[in-house]
């Protein structure tokens, strides 16, 4: 039995049978567990390390010098060759370092953020002991992040995976050679490159001395990484990137959204709902749209916080669900300031992302995110980039309530489909955007909502969204489109 905040996963011989790297940043839903139940039975559970399960994994096949290197009494498991898995507590020590690494000494790998280990029996009930720090000659031990990258035989990206698999007897010494290269173009170490390819050249019957002489070989070249640096159209092409959808066909992950429109309007009524829907663990947006499970965070800089509280509540008791259904997966904040291009403001919201990690932020409104002249396209630009840089390194999406300028109003009046260009402030707001929906005020009860901007799949016809009173004391109030 692991811990309730551990994220999982089903694993069968240390492979994910799933994708795995969508629990890094969200732990699997009651409906995807019973799920893993009954499509894999017979599997293993993989346990996600690092921030999101608070813990770093010590993994001593037998090469750990007990009596130099003291391990304190802490949560373990005996893996079936005979190794012990160490649990320690996730510390502040370990942000700056790569905790994810094999071959720290022979036999010895850690695992921490973007890697995970196999759930074990444990050797003693975790109630006997509590979780220790790890040893402090173990963080010392630990290279310093410097953009370098390690490898991790039970971590491999798809492409890498594929490229294993595709080896055979015939293009053995071509197909390491070009794995070995695009691991070097990436900057992994010579080790980390003979280490993960190692038990792949053993299956294949490999002969490891020439893999060596392989991995030596590209080790001549300098490391590189991927960065904005133009690449060749192979490499370009080699690894194509897949949209991956919160709410299909509208909002994916690691995207800027908008969605904008005139004042009362419903706009925020209807990112709740995308929020309640998302955090359920996969429901249907407006009962229309399939979203994804996803974490939620919130925030709203507009209202009152009772204001906030009763639209929640009143969504949530709509759709037959109580908040303690939503817990782990919907955060939201209400009542504080976040000011994005102020740097102490900027830093405590990154904090947060950082302990929350979600899957999607939705922000009421841009203007009150920051104090920058939003007619000023540097200012503005700055503080883009700053949301740019947030959304790339926590690989969330953002999706921003915003406001129209004076000729929306015209546009009302004259009874024509809205455009990006009536969003208020600098044209490149709109410009940053992958998705833009813009929110047209019918009668007292609903909105006509257009998808005015996509990036990532063709745009939708307009849809009627309605927010009805379900009782007269309005503790209940549906958000549906028709």
């Amino acid at each position: 039995m692991v811990p309730a905040y551990f994220s999982i996963f089903p694993v069968k011989d240390k492979k994910p049978l799933v994708k795995w790297e969508d629990y890094q940043n969200r732990l699997a839903t009651s409906e995807e567990k019973l799920q893993w139940e009954k499509s894999y039975p017979n599997s293993q559970r993989g346990i996600v390390c690092g921030k999101i399960s608070r813990i770093f994994v010590l993994d001593d096949d037998g090469g750990l010098d007990s009596k130099e290197y003291k391990i304190p009494s802490t949560w373990t498991t005996k893996t079936p060759r005979g190794g012990r898995h160490y649990y320690f507590k996730w510390i502040p020590e370990l942000e700056n370092k790569v905790t994810t690494k094999t071959g720290i000494f022979d036999k010895v790998d850690v695992r921490g953020e973007g890697g995970f280990v196999v759930a074990y029996p444990w050797e003693k009930p975790i109630s006997a002991a509590p979780l220790a720090n790890p040893p402090q000659w173990l963080i010392t031990m630990l290279p310093p992040k410097h953009g370098e990258k390690t490898i991790v035989a039970e971590d491999k990206t798809s492409w890498l995976s594929d490229a294993l698999d595709d080896i055979k007897e015939g293009n053995r010494n071509a197909s390491f050679t070009r794995i070995a290269g695009s691991l070097r173009a990436r900057g992994y170490s010579v080790e980390d490159i003979f280490s993960l390819l190692k038990s792949r050249a053993t299956e294949v019957d490999f002969d490891g001395n020439e893999l060596k002489t392989i991995c030596e070989s590209v080790g001549r070249y300098e490391r590189g990484s991927v960065s904005e640096n133009a690449s060749s159209i192979e490499s370009f092409l080699e690894d194509i990137e897949q949209v991956e959808w919160i709410c299909e066909p509208i909002i994916a992950k690691k995207t800027i959204g908008f969605t904008a429109g005139l004042p009362e309007t419903m706009k925020t009524w209807i990112l709740i709902d995308l929020a309640v829907e998302s955090a359920k663990g996969g429901g249907m947006w407006l009962n229309r749209f399939l979203c994804k499970p996803a974490k939620v965070l919130f925030i709203d800089q507009e209202r009152f916080k009772g204001e906030t509280q009763r639209r929640f509540k009143a969504v949530i008791a709509a759709k037959n669900l109580q908040p303690k259904d939503l817990r782990g997966s919907l955060f939201i904040r209400c009542g504080t300031t976040t000011r994005l291009n102020l740097p102490q403001s900027f830093d405590a919201f990154r904090k947060e992302l950082s302990e929350i990690r979600p899957d999607l932020v939705i922000i009421d409104s841009f203007a009150a995110f920051h104090t920058a002249e939003e007619n000023n396209r540097q200012s503005i630009q700055e503080v883009l980039e700053r949301v740019k840089q947030l959304r790339n390194e926590f690989g969330c999406a953002f999706v921003f309530i915003h406001h129209e300028n004076k000729f929306a109003f015209r546009g009302k009046e004259e009874d024509r489909e809205p455009s990006i260009a009536e969003m208020s402030g600098s044209v490149a707001i709109p410009a940053v955007a992958e998705f833009v929906l813009t929110v047209r005020r019918q009668d007292a009860e609903s909105s006509f909502v257009y998808h005015t901007k996509s990036t990532l799949a063709s745009t939708i016809s307009p849809f009627l969204v309605k927010v009805l009173d379900l009782d007269e004391s309005k503790s209940k109030i549906s958000v549906e489109a028709y």
